[in-house]
């Protein structure tokens, strides 16, 4: 017989004892934790594995080297210590046939630190004729196996596909692990490249070959995640480190200052274990998307996971810029981000700071305030402004604006979109146009809680001073006594800032007439944009209602506003109720206003009577007028002048003071066919208080029809015996003159007309007698009927009286 085949014989008898031996394993008293009672194959598998090593360890069967020629009895065990671990692999039966022998073989392993075993399974491993291993020897892993790691909050998992362990003769040579790391979601959340939420686990993956377990550094490709409770921003990692190993740190580690971790209890750093991150990019959440889209990131590097969760630092700079397309949304307000940091310790944030420029909607895109933000461990962010020296508000055109530091903006996440508020504190100047003329200005208005929203009507609440008591501001150069400044929302979804004020129309010399009226700022929302974005409109000026009582007159009414009129520039008009003592209460017309600096006004009115009021015995009124007038002269000709609106027309003029002016229209009763006439009496002053002159007028007709026709009819009689202020200006030109129109009703007709000039010390009058009676049977002897007439001229040069002339006489001519 052959030495090998003598061999095989002897190896073969080994065997059998060892089958016979065999038997008797079953009670064993090692400390050996018992698996779950299941059915499952790989449970039974891994039973008898660790059920093998149990014996091994009561019966202490161990061998150095692998020599089978030696061996006596199975199991055997191939005992191995490297570091704080036993490797012990188990030879628990041999096979041989015609053509071959090959052996099996396990290994059951308790990590370090862990409760749990692993269990390894290999057969059908070759052996040679003398004893020896042939080719590879592996043990393959029996099942995915999870290992819970400390703190609770992270597995190791063990992937069957590729994990196995090598040995030979010698025993154990090393892991090949394929494994996974698994962090709870109470830790981490796992995303999708968009950031989205995923189900399940973080998983990190690893592979390696390792002869130590407790040396265990390996490469890890970790999906991407977020932080639990930090939502929204998506770490996408380049580049880490699983760290496992009681003997080093992966090269280059940083730790961080003042980190706390369990493992350093005892001084060392090496003993540390998680996941060193050397390079991680972050997507910031979508609330600080650019108008295109896309998203912001900043980077970090040290960074570590461990059983407490992420620690380490993040940072960026000038990730938005104020443009169009590249910044960042705020329900609307355009922001940028200059600089991020933030600091995580243990998965939660303990520091940060985001800062930046904000666009509030009231502003233009020139104006921007300094924000300084950061997010609390709860997600909470809070931004704080910073006032610069001034801004505006666009849709008050304002000038300078000042924001006080009480001002601040608060910001909420709301279905991942920032959705901001502000509460403004501080000082500003309203300087709007109005028309062509100059602006309307207000200065050092102060507010408080003026409320700012990322929703319609986007502005509103607000308490307003006054301001300036110093600086009196102006409106279409009109003195302004603010009365209240308030915020509107008009109807048409504009918003108005309104002030309400009195308006000082004229000064102490003009009878300080006042008002109550003022002004809207009008603003409205460019809506075709993606962000509100609130301008200025218009200014409204609003009609004012005047209510005076200057003792000889008094007017109550609404004027409505006019301006850059080249004749009477800014100011108000319209009907008012006027009274002039005595008693005479009617409507009249009024203008109020302002040009080159000087204040002007005048009143002017008028009232036909259906019913003549009876003064006594065939005496009545049928009609009244009356006027005043500061800074204005009545225009000549002014009943002839077209527009008119059957009103006298009086004119700017700055020598001309304060003047009043009364008129009435009387005859007959019950009817005027007896007598009618009309009679007007008018004084002015010198804008230096003197008297500039005083005048009468009257005409009177006899035997004439009664009265008939319109008010506009009594209206131009009564501008035509009002026109004298005109005349009064030039004595020589148009007083001296006579024959005035005759009444083409009248049947006797006569007129007067006296006026004293007080700056030339002229008295000047002029009468006049018409007769036409029984169809010119009986008329005047002169031209056009005219029976007589006289003039009186009193001045320091020259003075005269004529009652008729030689060559224009006084008399009648009767004819048959």
């Amino acid at each position: 017989m052959r030495p090998d085949s003598i061999k095989y014989c002897l190896i073969l008898v080994l065997v059998l004892t060892s089958v016979l031996s065999r038997a008797q394993l079953g009670a064993g008293t090692a400390n050996i934790p018992s698996l779950p009672n299941t059915d499952s194959l790989v449970e039974k598998q891994r039973k008898k594995i660790h059920d093998t090593y149990k014996y091994l360890i009561e019966n202490n069967r161990f061998t150095k080297f692998l020599d089978l020629s030696t061996v006596v009895d199975f199991p055997i065990g191939i005992m191995k210590t490297i570091g704080n671990n036993d490797y012990v692999i188990a030879i628990d039966s041999v096979v041989i046939t015609p053509t071959y022998a090959y052996l099996n073989a396990s290994m059951s392993f308790k990590p370090t630190g862990s409760t749990e075993w692993v269990a390894f399974r290999g057969t059908d491993i070759k052996f040679t004729s003398e004893g020896g291993l042939t080719g590879e020897a592996r043990l393959e892993l029996v099942g995915d196996f999870t290992i819970n790691l400390p703190g609770g909050g992270t597995t190791l998992t063990l992937l069957d596909d590729n994990t196995f362990v090598e040995w030979d003769c010698d025993g154990f040579k090393q892991f090949n692990l394929e494994a996974a790391l698994n962090f709870s979601r109470e830790m981490l959340l796992p995303i999708d490249s968009d950031g989205n939420t995923l189900e399940g686990e973080v998983a990190a993956y690893f592979s390696i070959n390792l002869q130590d377990w407790n040396d265990l550094v390996a490469s890890v490709e970790i999906q991407p995640f977020e932080i639990t409770g930090v939502n929204g921003f998506s770490f996408f990692i380049d580049d880490a480190i699983f760290d496992f190993s009681d003997f080093r740190n992966p090269m280059s580690v940083t730790f961080p200052e003042n980190y706390q971790s369990p493992y350093f209890l005892d001084g060392s750093e090496t003993l540390w274990r998680g996941v060193y991150i050397r390079s991680v990019v972050v997507n910031l959440p979508s609330q600080f998307e650019q108008e295109d889209g896309s998203k912001p990131q900043i980077k970090g590097s040290n960074l570590l996971i461990d059983q407490l969760g992420l620690t380490g630092e993040l940072s960026g700079s000038h990730l938005l810029s104020l443009g169009e397309g590249s910044s960042g949304s705020m329900s609307g307000w355009p922001f940028s981000i200059d600089k991020v940091e933030m600091r995580f310790n243990a998965g939660k944030i303990v520091e940060s700071n985001i800062n930046g420029e904000i666009i509030l909607p009231i502003s233009d895109e020139k104006t921007t305030l300094k924000y300084d933000a950061f997010i609390d461990h709860e997600n909470n962010y809070f931004f704080n402004i910073a006032p610069t020296d001034s801004i505006n508000f666009a849709l008050w055109n304002t000038g300078e604006v000042k924001l006080y530091k009480s001002s601040h903006v608060n910001v909420e996440v709301v279905n991942g979109k920032f959705t901001p508020s502000a509460k403004l504190n501080g000082r500003m100047t309203i300087d709007v146009p109005i028309g062509n003329m100059e602006n309307a200005k207000i200065a050092d208005i102060e507010f408080e809680d003026l409320s700012l929203s990322s929703n319609a009507p986007y502005v509103y609440g607000g308490v307003f001073s006054n301001g300036s008591e110093e600086d009196l501001p102006k409106l279409a150069a009109f003195d302004l006594d603010i009365e209240k400044i308030g915020i509107n929302t008009n109807q048409d979804s504009t918003l108005s800032l309104e002030i309400d004020a009195g308006i000082v129309l004229s000064g102490n010399k003009g009878g300080s007439f006042a008002a109550s009226g003022g002004f809207s700022i009008i603003s409205e929302n460019i809506s075709n944009t993606r962000r509100p974005k609130l301008v200025y409109k218009k200014t409204k000026v609003k009609n004012i209602k005047l209510n005076v009582d200057n003792g000889a007159f008094s007017f109550d009414g609404e004027l409505a506003f006019y301006d850059n009129d080249p004749t009477y520039g800014n100011g108000f008009m319209g009907d008012v109720n006027a009274s002039f003592n005595p008693g005479i209460k009617l409507e009249a017309y009024a203008r109020f206003g302002t040009i080159n600096n000087m204040k002007y006004w005048h009143a002017d009115a008028l009232a036909k009577f259906n019913t003549p009021v009876t003064i006594g015995t065939g005496f009545g009124i049928y009609g009244l007028g009356g006027g005043a007038f500061y800074h204005m002269k009545q225009k000549a000709g002014t009943q002839n002048q077209p527009n008119s609106g059957g009103r006298l027309v009086y004119l700017p003029d700055g020598d001309s003071g304060l003047g009043l002016r009364a008129a009435v229209s009387f005859g007959s009763v019950p009817t005027d066919a007896a007598y009618h006439g009309d009679a007007s009496f008018e004084m002015a002053f010198y804008n230096t208080g003197g008297i500039k002159y005083i005048n009468f007028k009257g005409e009177v007709t006899f035997m004439n029809p009664p009265i008939s026709g319109s008010l506009v009819e009594l209206q131009a009689n009564m501008e035509k015996i009002s026109s004298f202020s005109s005349n009064a200006e030039q004595p020589e030109d148009a007083l001296k003159k006579k024959d005035k129109e005759p009444s083409s009703n009248g049947k006797i007709d006569g007129h007067i007309n006296i006026n004293y000039d007080f700056s030339n010390r002229i008295l000047h009058g002029n009468v006049e007698v018409f007769a036409s009676v029984a169809g010119g049977v009986l008329k005047g002897a002169g031209s056009r009927n005219k029976a007589g007439w006289a003039v009186l001229h009193f001045a320091p040069e020259e003075w005269y009286v004529h009652i008729g002339t030689p060559s224009d006489r006084i008399g009648l001519a009767m004819g048959v």
